[in-house]
Parts: C-alpha cells; structure tokens; sequence
C-alpha cells in the first residue's frame, strides 16, 4: 500500500487502534511510517476551516501578510496594499471582512473594490 492509502485507511481509526494497524502495515518499511505520520502531522496542523481565527500572533504572522485580495487587520485608508492600491474608503463590512473603495495606479489608473 502507499502512504496515502495507509493514511486514508487508518484516518477513522482512534490513536491506539490506528498505530497497531500502522505497525502492522507498514512493518519493519520504517520510511514509509515515517512518511504516514507525516501525513497525519500535517493533516492535523491544517486544522479546520471552521476553526475560529487564531490569535494575535498568527493574525500577524508573516503568511498571513495583507495582500491586494485581503487587506490586513491593521490596513485603513490611505494605505497602499500591493504597491498599486491605494484604500480610498471603507465602503461595506460584513461577516466576510471589509470592502473598501480604492485607486488602483498600474497597470491603468482606476477606481476599484478591495475586499
């Protein structure tokens, strides 16, 4: 089996019976042990999309850096997201964030919605 077959079939298991099966499976293939539970490490760091926000650190963290398409929790206007627009005003929120009027400066000048 691959490391994604084993994942996916012990993935409904609980702790205990998950690594029985794993031992058994992958038996003395300790790299692909290695490479299941790496699977699961990561499986379990990713979360869920209906986890709530973080806290201050991971909202500032650098992956999580304002884009163009996700201004910051710290962007208002007058500032310049992208290097191209610039946030005009706040024009809607909402459960989704905050949508403000902005100028975009390249490629062509205009005025734009940044969400």
């Amino acid at each position: 089996m691959s490391e994604r077959d084993l994942f996916l079939a012990a993935l409904d298991l609980p702790p205990a019976d998950r690594d029985r099966f794993l031992d058994e499976k992958c038996g003395a293939d300790a790299d692909l042990r290695q490479r299941v539970d790496a699977l699961f490490a990561a499986h379990s760091a990713a979360g869920s999309f209906l986890d709530p926000p973080g806290d201050e650190a991971t909202l500032t963290s650098p992956d999580l850096a304002a884009t163009a398409d996700r201004p910051g929790k710290d962007e208002h206007v007058g500032a310049v997201l992208a290097g191209r627009y610039k946030l005009i005003e706040a024009i809607g929120e909402g459960g989704m964030g905050a949508v403000y009027l902005a100028q975009q400066t390249e490629p062509v000048r205009r005025a734009v919605a940044v969400k």
